[in-house]
């Protein structure tokens, strides 16, 4: 009976915590290796091992492998602490529900003009991170049923690589990558420190499968910092990926500043007094031989 109670507890703690959905192991520890684009959009990539990875069955957070740390951790939930914002986080069909949705008006920066507004957002973030100059790391979060509306206003699902802890300041510092949704139709976009450092259109047909049919759909940010090169990657079933290459420049080789937290969001710079949502139902992070994981 002892043996038996050790093994339980072996096992709970594998997963970061005794759970209350089923958790599966070794499919949390042996992740199918990620589709390359070939030839690969930064070089070094197809290297990338699993350090980080969660799933998210009814809703919860408890199961996820951590080899970044010497204590697991689960992820964090946190929002961009806009005065007037509402955030949820429900239990979906597959996985984890962010709900947003944004006062009216929503409100500007402190100290900034009146049209320089804060971004409402929700997410769930890996924190106590250190990836500064020289590492080169990537994540990635699976998606379905985006909802929201689609013929006005702008709002977005992404990745977020930043300073500070769970909640998604707009004082941090941060690269990260969106898919926008916006006048019926859709573009995947990376920012770096707020520039944009690139566009891509998203054609109309994977558009629609992911809006219409509940088609999971996965964003990946994929980040080198020793050249200073970085890719973003949209994927779903039946269709050709939507790739974006750029070149770091406030999160570069030698300086920058050193993330904290990496984790996928939902957020809104126009969409005032209406719910948005997505279902999250994957996340993982990865980091070159290079750069060992660490914390």
């Amino acid at each position: 009976m002892q043996k038996l109670i050790v093994l339980f507890l072996l096992a709970a703690s594998f997963c970061g915590r005794a759970i209350a959905a089923p958790c599966d192991q070794s499919t949390l520890a042996n992740a199918p290796a990620p589709a390359q684009i070939s030839p690969p959009l930064v070089p070094g990539a197809p290297a990338l091992q699993l350090a980080y990875h969660a799933t998210f069955t009814g809703g919860s957070l408890d199961c996820f492998m951590d080899r970044i740390r010497p204590t697991p951790q689960a992820l964090q939930k946190g929002d961009g602490q806009v005065p007037g914002e509402t955030v949820s986080f429900t239990g979906g069909t597959q996985g984890l529900v962010l709900g947003l949705t944004a006062p009216s008006p929503i409100p500007p920066i402190p100290g900034h003009a009146a049209d320089d507004t804060q971004t409402p957002s929700v997410g769930v973030f890996s924190t106590g991170l250190n990836y500064g100059p020289g590492t080169f790391f990537s994540a990635r979060a699976t998606f379905k049923a985006p909802n929201g509306p689609f013929g006005d206003g702008a709002w977005a699902v992404g990745l977020n690589a930043r300073t500070g802890g769970k909640d998604d300041l707009w004082s941090e510092h941060r690269l990260n990558v969106t898919l926008k949704f916006k006048k019926g139709a859709a573009s995947l976009n990376v920012f770096d420190d707020g520039a944009s450092a690139g566009t891509s259109p998203v054609p109309a047909g994977f558009y629609k499968s992911i809006i219409s049919s509940s088609q999971p759909f996965t964003i990946e940010l994929i980040v080198n910092r020793m050249p200073g090169l970085g890719a973003a990657i949209l994927t779903t079933a039946g269709a050709a990926p939507v790739t974006l290459q750029f070149a770091l420049k406030n999160f570069g080789p030698k300086s920058g500043p050193v993330v904290n937290a990496i984790g996928p969001a939902l957020a809104t710079c126009c969409v005032e007094a209406m719910p948005l949502s997505v279902e999250l139902t994957d996340f993982q992070i990865l980091v070159h031989p290079s750069t060992p994981p660490r914390s």
